[in-house]
């Protein structure tokens, strides 16, 4: 099981006990993620004088960074559709490394297995055959048609 750091900041708002618990429960979703020391930072904020919420959450994992915006007229929102696009851009990140450790392996096991060499005598030359070819003269191979 991996753990996940959550940092859950305010910017030109109060994080509420509210608003944290509904950030880790849709967030912590992504606790199944295949990583050993994940953090994820979320930061909600109020943009100047209009009433729009801004959440902005950050997964990283390492090298590996996951970002996902999103900005409505609610903050919970807001929360919920950066929670999905997070969770799809995730998706889409761990897909992609399952693809490359699958052929990954496919190149290790080919690369074994054409190391591995065969004893001679598992190969014995039963017979050879031959098939006769009809030759042709330059002229007999290329034919040019009219209309």
């Amino acid at each position: 099981m991996s753990s996940l750091k959550m940092i859950i900041r305010g910017k030109n708002v109060e994080v509420t006990e509210a608003l944290k618990e509904y950030a880790e429960l849709k967030l912590g979703r992504l606790n199944k993620a295949p990583v050993e020391e994940a953090e994820i930072h979320v930061i909600l904020s109020l943009l100047g004088h209009q009433p729009l919420h801004k959440v902005e959450v950050t997964l990283l994992d390492g090298g590996t960074v996951i970002r996902a915006e999103e900005v409505t007229e609610d903050m919970y929102t807001s929360i919920d559709q950066a929670a999905v696009k997070l969770n799809s851009k995730f998706r889409r990140w761990r897909e992609k490394l399952r693809t490359r450790l699958k052929r990954a392996e496919f190149n290790d096991s080919v690369q074994d297995y054409q190391e591995e060499e065969a004893p001679e005598e598992y190969f014995q030359v039963e017979r050879i055959k031959g098939v006769p070819i009809k030759r042709k003269s330059y002229t007999g191979a290329i034919t040019v048609r009219t209309a």
